[in-house]
């Protein structure tokens, strides 16, 4: 019996042993979860940070855009009109040249008429 009874205590002395290392590893996995679990909360913020700044980036490049386009259709706008102006200006110093030879042409006309009209009247005059 005293056999029984010391390999009983053994056993006792190992059953205690086996608790307390079982009852460390649960803590030691307690604080390893517990861990974790700050970790992945910390990730979920950073990741929901992240995410919020690459919303705000999104939304400046697509304000950054639109003001580009904006500034294409000005300048495009601007560059019609000035050709457009410059169209009008040929336009009205063709419509000029053409009235200023117009006008000369009639002048010319009106001349030759004066003169014969002129050298017709001396004829006249002379033969009278």
């Amino acid at each position: 019996t005293r056999d029984l009874e010391d390999r009983n205590a053994e056993l006792v002395h190992v059953h205690t042993a086996l608790v307390e290392e079982a009852d460390q590893t649960r803590k030691i996995v307690e604080q390893k979860v517990q861990a974790l679990t700050e970790l992945v909360e910390r990730l979920r913020d950073e990741i929901q940070e992240g995410n919020s700044m690459l919303e705000d980036l999104q939304s400046q490049a697509k304000q950054q855009d639109d003001k580009r386009l904006e500034l294409e259709l000005k300048t495009q706008r601007v560059m019609e009109q000035g050709i457009n102006e410059a169209r009008d200006r040929q336009l009205a110093e063709g419509e000029a040249q053409i009235a200023l030879v117009t006008s000369s042409g009639r002048a010319n006309n009106e001349k030759e008429i004066l003169e014969t009209t002129s050298r017709e009247a001396a004829a006249l005059a002379e033969s009278c």
